[in-house]
């Protein structure tokens, strides 16, 4: 997941056309807090600092809004929690179907190991056994 493609998810589910414009307003607001959080929760090498790029902001900025976002979550003072909870439906999908793609890779891989593993150990075994007939 990279931070452009969770902040398009973001603006698509909360209707807003850009988090990253300078704006108080609540909906804005809470909307990059919700950013925040979801980059570090999906973002495999999260970095405050090009987090915060993507927005026009800087990572003091990311620090207080995962401060934020954790304390005021799920409260009435919190405008974007149906857009959060939609948002993280729709990545955790994604990461899920990922993983699965990469693990049937993984699988497929080791199998060829094993089948390559057991071609060498089965031509060990006949060099062996012709050496000790030869002794």
């Amino acid at each position: 997941m990279t931070y452009e493609f969770i902040k398009e998810i973001l603006e698509t589910e909360s209707g807003i056309e850009d988090i990253g414009i300078k704006s108080r307003k609540a909906k804005v607001r809470d909307a990059r807090y919700c950013y925040a959080r979801l980059c570090e929760k999906y973002v495999v090498k999260f970095n405050q600092t090009r987090c915060g790029k993507v927005i026009n902001r800087d990572h003091s900025t990311i620090i207080h809004a995962l401060k934020v976002f954790k304390r005021d979550y799920n409260t009435i003072n919190f405008s974007a929690t149906n857009t959060y909870n939609t948002c993280d439906l729709i990545l955790k999908d994604l990461y899920l179907k990922s993983i699965s793609e990469s693990s049937k890779q993984s699988i497929e891989k080791l199998k060829e190991v094993l089948e390559y593993c057991e071609t060498l150990k089965t031509q060990l075994l006949k060099e062996l056994e012709i050496k000790l007939k030869v002794n």
